[in-house]
């Protein structure tokens, strides 16, 4: 009886932290559209198809963020290819953890057309 008692005394801490903690787990699509506009926006463009004049500066065809090849890339991925940078891409000076995971959900919106 006491291994019962406290088993069920363990899931219900487990179900309060969760549901204490969810929101500091989500993503805020607004705040990703936002990050990617202060943060992204310069290089990648407003329809995160690559800026023109940036493409030319940088001599690279930029890949369209919402195309299947971008999309097929993990959180995990795309997480490092922020902060870390990679090629030509440098990392994202001044971008918070809720910032990336904001940015993270706003590319998953993006379709490939």
């Amino acid at each position: 009886m006491t291994i019962e008692w406290s088993t069920k005394r363990i899931l219900g801490l487990l179900l309060i932290f969760f549901a204490l903690t969810s929101g500091a787990f989500s993503q805020n699509l607004e705040a990703g559209l936002s990050v990617f506009q202060s943060k992204c926006q310069r290089c990648h463009g407003a329809d995160a198809r690559g800026n023109p004049e940036m493409s030319v500066e940088l001599d690279i065809d930029f890949r369209y963020l919402g195309s299947a090849e971008t999309q097929a890339l993990t959180d995990l991925e795309i997480r490092q290819l922020i902060v870390r940078g990679k090629g030509k891409m440098k990392r994202v000076e001044g971008i918070t953890v809720p910032n990336v995971r904001d940015v993270i959900a706003y590319l998953r919106t993006l379709e490939d057309t």
